[in-house]
Formats: structure tokens, sequence, C-alpha cells
């Protein structure tokens, strides 16, 4: 079940506050983080970045109003969409010249704008897209519903059960014996079997290594045996 404090708790942090890695969330609440996190930049917001932009690369206005606008109006579309951190983080890097190809003299054009803009944000794009998967799929699946059990499929059941345990038993009972607790082998090599094998014991006294023993003298003990 979704936590509606989660929730609240979410919409109300700003996004560099849900950024850090926080405690495991339901894919509802992950979805609700990630959305917050890349909640889009109001107008306002980045008609103010703009004209910081300008003022720091020391940018003229053009004389005539509608190429004001459609100046503004292009910066303002390359960063439609996108989270006011990103938007803010992409101008930094530009103004601190630590844009890789970007001549810090002149301002940046509005598609290099959105392309570095799109690099801070695509990565948490992503996970949102995971997290909206894994919601769809929560979904399709739906809660887990087991069906009752009959009478019949637990006596059945039950039955098995006896039988199982009955030949269990059983096996215990030939291996150990009735009040038996360690192995019995029901092959044993016996002494008997390994003098017929001719098979020595120990070393030889003398020092030298016992000669080992072949495959027919194994094929002996089992027919003794």
């Amino acid at each position: 079940m979704v936590s509606q404090h989660a929730l609240a708790k979410i919409s109300a942090a700003s996004p560099s506050q849900l950024m850090t890695s926080g405690p495991c969330l339901r894919p509802v609440e992950e979805v609700a983080r990630l959305e917050r996190i890349l909640s889009p930049a109001t107008r306002e917001e980045r008609l103010a970045t703009i004209e910081k932009l300008m003022v720091q690369f020391q940018v003229t206005a053009p004389a005539r109003k509608e190429d004001q606008v459609a100046q503004i109006n292009g910066y303002l579309l390359a960063m439609e969409g996108y989270p006011f951190w990103a938007i803010i983080d992409a101008g930094t890097a530009f103004v601190r010249g630590q844009v890789v190809g970007h001549n810090p003299a002149f301002m940046p054009k509005p598609a290099e704008i959105g392309r570095e803009v799109a690099t801070r944000a695509d990565s948490w794009r992503m996970k949102l897209g995971l997290a909206r998967k894994r919601v769809a799929e929560e979904v399709q699946l739906g809660p887990e519903v087991r069906a009752p059990t009959s009478d019949s499929v637990r006596e059945q059941a039950a039955r098995r059960v006896a039988e199982l345990r009955a030949a269990a038993e059983a096996d215990r009972q030939k291996h150990f014996g009735r009040g038996r607790t360690e192995w019995v082998d029901p092959n044993p090599i016996t002494p008997e079997a390994m003098a017929a094998a001719d098979i020595p014991d120990a070393p030889v006294r003398d020092g030298a290594l016992a000669k080992a023993p072949t495959s027919d003298a194994f094929e002996k003990i089992r027919r003794t045996a």
C-alpha cells in the first residue's frame, strides 16, 4: 500500500534534497521522487537565467523589438521541459568556461545550452522511465490471490506426506536398524576379503613402500564381499 505521508513528504521536498539516496521506496513513491526532481522550470525561472547569462557575457540586445523577442524565445525553447537545477548547473558551467568546445568570450547559442542541460537531466529521465515501467508491471500483475484449498486437496497432500515419511523410516531401518544410530555398511570390506586379494595393511619392515594394489585386487574384494 502506498504511503500518502511519504508522497506528501516527497512533494514538499526540494529536488536537491531528493537527489540524495534515501530509504527504499515503493515503485509509486520512486516515480513521485523522480518526477519531483525533474519538475520543469517555470518561464520566469528560465527568463531569469537567460538575463543573468546575457549580463555575464555582456550581450547587447538587438535594436529591433521583434529580434529581441526571437532571441529570448530561442533560449526559452532550448530550456523548456528541463528542471531549474539542470539549467542553473549548465549556465554555471558556461560562465566558468568548463564546457568543452565553447569559447567563453561569447554567449552560448540556444542549441549549446540545450545540449548541456540535457546531459545533466537525461540520466534522471532514464531512471524515471525505468521506475514507471516497474509501476506498470506491478499494476499488470496485480496482487497475488490464492484460491482456497479444498478438503480433497488437503487430504491428498496429507496422504502424500504420510507416504514420504513411511518411505524415509523404512530406509532408516534398512541402514541403521531399530534402536541403532550409527551407519551400517551393507557391503563391508572384511579382513578376509583383503587377505584373499593379497593387499598388505601396512608398509614392509625393511623401509620400502608396500606395493600398491592393482585394479584386479579391488575386483577380488568386490567378488569376495
